[in-house]
């Protein structure tokens, strides 16, 4: 593919930027990447789920005790979130695997020179050398800030983005995925969350409201 020569060729500003973050190394920013890399990982969802839930329902305890409309609005928008959220990480791990699978694009540790490329043993022995594309973690980040978006707080979006941009150059500083890999993993997953509340929109919430 022309485009996949242009984007990880040597000489390329994609190859640049990732030696540029990768070549940023000490052992107290070893630990914090692999800390923080920890929660972009798929299989977290079994963790937030649960925890958005009861952080939600212990809100919307608090607005019914103080009466008014607000509660049942919250409650609406708790309800359609979660429906987002789920429908989109079913559609994340179809898409994401199905790229991955079917590019089988090689890290950086693969694609460039091994010597140039810092990365310790114990993630090159847990990673799968051949999809570096799209980056599950930078998706994964994407799809839980993009569906969240509308219940959260100021504060919490703020923390939010700084998180989806902390955990996509983790995975860089890692040595597991070109600065390319993310970008285009945080666009497409932002894009399929919004064709997942396009479609509930469309068939799921529009005939939710017709009936009440």
């Amino acid at each position: 593919m022309v485009i996949q020569e242009y984007i990880y060729a040597n000489d390329s500003l994609n190859v640049s930027v990732f030696y540029a973050i990768n070549g940023i190394q000490n052992s107290w920013l070893q630990q914090i990447m692999l800390f923080v890399t920890m929660f972009g990982k798929y299989t977290m969802f079994i963790v937030y789920l649960p925890i958005m839930a009861l952080i939600s329902f212990l809100y919307a305890r608090k607005l019914k005790t103080q009466g008014g409309e607000a509660y049942i609005i919250y409650c609406d928008k708790i309800k359609k979130t979660l429906k987002i959220l789920i429908f989109s990480y079913l559609f994340y791990l179809l898409w994401v695997w199905g790229l991955k699978h079917l590019l089988q694009i090689p890290r950086p540790f693969v694609a460039l020179p091994q010597t140039s490329v810092f990365i310790l043993d114990s993630v090159r022995n847990g990673e799968n050398p051949f999809v570096s594309f799209p980056s599950g973690h930078a998706a994964f980040s994407m799809l839980m800030l993009a569906s969240l978006w509308q219940i959260l707080g100021k504060p919490g979006k703020i923390i939010g983005v700084f998180l989806l941009l902390l955990i996509g150059f983790s995975r860089v500083s890692l040595g597991v995925h070109f600065p390319s890999d993310i970008i285009i993993s945080w666009i497409l997953s932002f894009a399929a969350v919004c064709l997942v509340k396009f479609i509930l929109s469309k068939f799921i919430f529009k005939q939710n409201n017709t009936t009440s």
